[in-house]
């Protein structure tokens, strides 16, 4: 984290992408958004969301459902 302090503000980053277990994404993004990030892929299992910051939820438990769901019609043709 120390390196992507330095990172965003040096090479004028605004979206990035969280990938961490649910107890430190917040934290994380609160951090990332003081740096200056305007928008924030989130693959973390925890909803965020902040005023005057794009926020993209992603449930990858959900996407595997549905990816699992059409594999099993496709393999039922």
């Amino acid at each position: 984290m120390n390196r992507i302090e330095n990172l965003i503000p040096r090479l004028s980053v605004h979206i990035a992408i969280i990938a961490t277990p649910a107890e430190v994404a917040d934290n994380i993004a609160q951090r990332l958004i003081g740096l200056g990030i305007e928008a924030i892929w989130n693959f973390a299992p925890i909803h965020l969301s902040y005023p005057d910051i794009i926020v993209e939820n992603v449930n990858l438990a959900s996407s595997l459902a549905v990816l699992s769901h059409k594999l099993n019609i496709k393999e039922r043709k």
